[in-house]
């Protein structure tokens, strides 16, 4: 049985990507360039924004600035949604876990403020995360394991002892890396993609309904 859970954010919690797409889609507009949906998906999609305007332009100081530009039109556009599209099943998941595990925590590449606006939107009563680890945190991001290892360190629970809702490729290996159990979510990715996972399920509604015939039929290796 595990005693911790770690949640990644965008792709996990959120499905955020066509949000990041557009504020960087803006972005790259106004510097005459036109990103397709498709090359943005085949090419940049887990990358950081410093880093995918560091790769288009060749120019580390000019990518800072874009990338705060996009961090304030991607606040903009979650403060002004009405709702934000949260991946299917969410908060049922959420719900049941905290039933059974009360050492949850977050890490994700994403830049502090961004979680933090989110989060805030999705006004979560109670918060149920212990911890949130982001990319100010660790010296390397995904796919190395160092933030995966530093929220069990924060958590105070072995690594073997956490299981991880990844949706990425690189978020995968850096769970991996780090000894943990991986479910990965084909919220974002393909299912072929994302093989290094222990599990796969199409969302949290797929983990549940699944878990629970689990439980129907007397399984021992059960999720939670």
């Amino acid at each position: 049985m595990f005693e911790a859970i770690i949640f990644d954010f965008d792709g996990v919690i959120l499905e955020s990507e066509p949000i990041h797409f557009a504020a960087i889609h803006q972005v790259l507009k106004e510097q005459g360039i036109e990103l397709s949906k498709e090359e943005y998906w085949n090419t940049y999609l887990g990358l950081p924004d410093e880093q995918i305007f560091t790769q288009l332009f060749s120019n580390q100081e000019k990518a800072k600035r874009l990338t705060l530009q996009k961090n304030r039109l991607y606040h903009q556009a979650i403060k002004e949604a009405q709702t934000l599209p949260v991946i299917k099943g969410f908060h049922r998941f959420l719900h049941e876990i905290t039933q059974k595990i009360n050492k949850i925590g977050l890490y994700s590449c994403a830049v502090r403020s961004e979680i933090n606006v989110c989060l805030e939107k999705l006004s979560l009563d109670p918060m149920p995360f212990e911890i949130i680890i982001t990319a100010e945190d660790v010296k390397k991001r995904k796919p190395y394991s160092d933030g995966y290892l530093l929220a069990a360190q924060k958590l105070e629970i072995a690594p073997t002892k956490c299981v991880v809702i990844e949706d990425s490729p690189t978020g995968i290996a850096a769970a991996k890396a780090a000894g943990m159990h991986v479910i990965a979510l084909a919220t974002t990715f393909k299912k072929d993609a994302l093989l290094q996972a222990d599990e796969i399920f199409n969302d949290f509604e797929d983990l549940l309904q699944k878990n629970h015939l689990n439980v129907w039929r007397g399984r021992s290796n059960l999720l939670f």
